[in-house]
């Protein structure tokens, strides 16, 4: 049984390494352009070629990551089914009933641990 499951392992990263390989053409990533700024903190002086991205509301940088999220949907595109099998085959092996979500929240020195069975992650 453990090598049946191995196997089935290999092959699920095999195919996911084969379409991962398939690109779509003619797509060119986004670049950013470089603005330097130059920042001076105890008396050292360094240049920042890519400060102005800091500024969120700015709408060059709003575009820039739009560019970037369009990229990325246009290159991932021909993976959807392969991410969804995955996906479905990930939360099939998790136990629903008795998973746990614990996180750890740090306050005044201590360490609090709660946990939550209802959350999910997608």
């Amino acid at each position: 049984m453990r090598k049946l499951k191995l196997f089935l392992t290999f092959i699920l990263i095999g195919l996911f390494v084969m379409q991962c390989s398939k690109k779509p053409a003619n797509v060119e990533a986004p670049v950013a352009e470089k603005k330097p700024h130059e920042m001076t903190i105890h008396d050292d002086t360094r240049i920042d070629n890519y400060f102005w991205m800091n500024k969120r509301d700015n709408e060059e940088v709003l575009a820039h990551l739009n560019a970037e999220n369009d990229y990325k949907a246009t290159m991932m595109k021909h993976t959807e089914k392969l991410q969804k099998k995955l996906y479905k085959e990930i939360v099939g092996r998790i136990k629903q009933d008795g998973h746990f979500v614990r996180f750890f929240l740090r306050y005044r020195g201590f360490h609090i641990s709660r946990f939550f069975t209802t959350l999910h992650y997608k």
